[in-house]
C-alpha cells in the first residue's frame, strides 16, 4: 500500500527560535547517531532549537533506547524533549516545528523504507533535511527536501535555514503542495 495522509492546508509557523524536530521511535537510535556531532555543533546556531519527539511502547527496551538518545544529545544546549505520544497522535509533534530532520543509517534495511518522513513533514508544511539515501534520494529536486551525505552537509543545511529563515516558509509551502498533490 502506498503511504498517504489526510491533507492539511499550509500554515506559516513562527516561534521564538527555529524549531528543528526529530521524530521517531526508539528503534531510530542508530539513525540519529549518524548525525550526533551535527547535533552538538548546532550549539553554534543559537537561533535553532532541537526538539526530540516520538513514540514508544512503554517496554523496558524502549525506555533504554530513549535514555541512550537523551544521553547522546545532552551536549546540545538548545535541545528539548517532547513527551512521547501514542502512535495515533504522533503527527501532533510536527505542530511545534519549522523544519524536520530524518537521518537514516545507510544500510540495506533502510533502503527499503518508504519516504514517510518527507510525507509527514510536507503535510505539516515544513521542509525536511534527510540522509542522501533511498528512500529519500528520489526527492532531491523537490524544494523543501534537502539531502545530506555527511556531518558537514547536515550542518550546512541547518545553517542555510538559520541564515535564511524565510526559506523555511517558502520551502514548507511548496513541499506541502507537492505532498498534498501526490500523497493524500
Amino acid at each position: 500500500l502506498p503511504n498517504a495522509l489526510e491533507p492539511e492546508p499550509y500554515k506559516e509557523k513562527k516561534f521564538d527560535k527555529i524549531n528543528v524536530i526529530y521524530t521517531g521511535g526508539e528503534s531510530h537510535y542508530f539513525d540519529l547517531k549518524t548525525i550526533s556531532s551535527t547535533i552538538v555543533r548546532m550549539n553554534e546556531l543559537p537561533d535553532m532549537r532541537l526538539i526530540i519527539a516520538g513514540y514508544h511502547n512503554q517496554t523496558e527496551l524502549s525506555l533504554k533506547f530513549w535514555q541512550k538518545i537523551e544521553n547522546m544529545v545532552i551536549k546540545n544546549k538548545n535541545c528539548v524533549f517532547k513527551p512521547r505520544l501514542p502512535l495515533f497522535s504522533y503527527m501532533d509533534h510536527y505542530d511545534v516545528a519549522n523544519i524536520s530532520i530524518a537521518p537514516l543509517e545507510d544500510n540495506e534495511f533502510n533502503h527499503y523504507k518508504s519516504p514517510l518522513k518527507i510525507i509527514e513533514a510536507g503535510m505539516k508544511g515544513i521542509p525536511i533535511i534527510c540522509s542522501d539515501i533511498s528512500p529519500y534520494k528520489e526527492f532531491n529536486n523537490i524544494p523543501g527536501v534537502m539531502l545530506a551525505n555527511n556531518q558537514k552537509e547536515w550542518y550546512n543545511c541547518l545553517k542555510e535555514y538559520s541564515k535564511n529563515p524565510e526559506l523555511l516558509y517558502y520551502h514548507g509551502s511548496i513541499l506541502n503542495e507537492y505532498v498534498i498533490e501526490n500523497y493524500n
